[in-house]
């Protein structure tokens, strides 16, 4: 399984955290879920969770996908 994640005010970048691939892109939820589904990946967990910064509320779209059997 893979851990994407995508902001909605960040440009493009990929991290590791824990040992994993981490892309943060600048596209919308919609948007990423349309890629997971064109890639062949099974949506497993979806969901926006916002952070408090001192510049405002930044939102996160955090998906759990997998590589579908079908």
């Amino acid at each position: 399984m893979w851990r994407i994640s995508s902001s909605t005010s960040a440009c493009g970048f990929e991290v590791s955290l824990a040992r994993v691939p981490m892309f943060f892109s600048a596209s919308d939820a919609e948007a990423d879920r349309e890629l997971f589904r064109d890639a062949g990946l099974a949506i497993r967990l979806d969901e926006t969770v916002v952070q408090h910064e001192p510049e405002g509320d930044l939102p996160f779209h955090w998906t759990l996908a997998q590589k579908s059997n079908a």
